[in-house]
Formats: C-alpha cells, sequence, structure tokens
C-alpha cells in the first residue's frame, strides 16, 4: 500500500503496511523465501500462482520504524538479487500540544506574566505548528484595536521530537486569545490543547487578561 507521506527518504503511514512481495521463478517453494522485517523473520500469506510469477503478502502493524528485506534462493542455488526497503515508518498518533504557565480564562496582574507551548511527537513535524496569540487592548484614544502577536521560534530537544516556544513576558494589558494546530509527518493532525494550569483540560481556544 502507498504512504500518507514521504519525507526526508522515509514513507510514512498511518495504518498497517501490506507489503506485496513478486517472484518469478519456474520452480519456486515459499519455504525458500527469506523475509525479515527489522531483521526478524517473517512469513508471506497467501501465496499466488500466475504461470511463473508469485505473489505473497506481508503485513507489518504496529507504530515505530521499520524495513523489509528480502532474499530467494531456488533449488538450483541462483541467488535472487536482494531487496532492502527503504525506511518505513508507522506513525497512528496524533502530536500533543501544552500550554504551560497560565490558566485558562484567567486575570493576571502579577510583574512578569508569561507561558510556553511544547509539542511533541515521535515524528514531529516541526514547521506545520501554528499558534495564533491574538490580543485586543484599548488605545489612549479609548479605542479598541486587535493585533497578532509572535510568539518566536521553537527550542528543540529530544532529537527534534519536542519543540517549546516560550513567552517570557507580555507586558501589554489586553485580552488574549491563543489557538494552536500541528500534524506530523504522517500527517496525524490537532488543533486542541491541553492547559497543564487548568488541570489539564483540553481546549481550541483559550483566553487570559494582562491588566
Amino acid at each position: 500500500n502507498e504512504p500518507v507521506a514521504i519525507s526526508n527518504g522515509i514513507s510514512y503511514y498511518t495504518g498497517n503496511i501490506t507489503a506485496t512481495i513478486k517472484i518469478k521463478e519456474a520452480n519456486f517453494y515459499p519455504e525458500d523465501v527469506s523475509i525479515k522485517v527489522n531483521g526478524s523473520s517473517v512469513k508471506a500469506n497467501n501465496w499466488t500462482q500466475s504461470g511463473d510469477n508469485w505473489t505473497g503478502i506481508v503485513t507489518i502493524s504496529g507504530d515505530g520504524p521499520y524495513q523489509l528485506n528480502v532474499d530467494y534462493k531456488d533449488r538450483s542455488q541462483n541467488k535472487m538479487k536482494s531487496y532492502m526497503s527503504k525506511d518505513l515508518t508507522i506513525d497512528s498518533q496524533r502530536p500533543s500540544i501544552t500550554v504551560k504557565g497560565i490558566k485558562n480564562a484567567s486575570a493576571n496582574k502579577q510583574d512578569k506574566i508569561g507561558f510556553s507551548i511544547v509539542v511533541m511527537d515521535e515524528n514531529l513535524n516541526a514547521s506545520s505548528f501554528q499558534a495564533i496569540l491574538t490580543a485586543i487592548y484599548r488605545t489612549n484614544e479609548g479605542i479598541f484595536k486587535k493585533k497578532n502577536i509572535d510568539i518566536g521560534k521553537p527550542v528543540l530537544s529530544s532529537g527534534g521530537k519536542i519543540n517549546t516556544y516560550t513567552m517570557e513576558n507580555i507586558k501589554e494589558d489586553a485580552f488574549y486569545t491563543l489557538q494552536c494546530k500541528t500534524e506530523d509527518q504522517a500527517g496525524n493532525f490537532i488543533d486542541t490543547f491541553a492547559v497543564s494550569d487548568s488541570e489539564n483540560k483540553y481546549t481550541d481556544t483559550m483566553s487570559f487578561s494582562v491588566n
């Protein structure tokens, strides 16, 4: 089956990988086929024949990275050219987003008000992350205006599996809303996030004020 995405030479799947193995051999014996997944021997199922062409199916399941190797040698000791797949990864899990350091629906008057956004995934697609921090503020003339706030660039950790964005201090008095969304390399998408200071409750939009 086809991957849902290919990135940096890795083929990503969100479910089982169904590998179709085709061998052309007049005197074929399935037991002579060596199939290994991550170095462990497996057997193909449902070998079918069409003349000298034989087709078998190998199913790979469970999240993680994989590599498939196939070798075949007939009874006359003629050896087929070894097959080695490219890197394959099954990822059925959505990323997680957590906001830390500030409560949802809170009014804040501290000298220093900030928060961090932690984005985690085994196969993180850092470039897909979007955070929209919006401020509604009142001008000196008493007019309410709206603007977007840049949250800056992330700090990467755990081999790129964790991205942390930090707002050190929000100084301007305003009413703020925050929305976040991201997807991983396999296209698993999320647009809700946990707010750790609000009992890890999930939301698609959090709000707070600074005054």
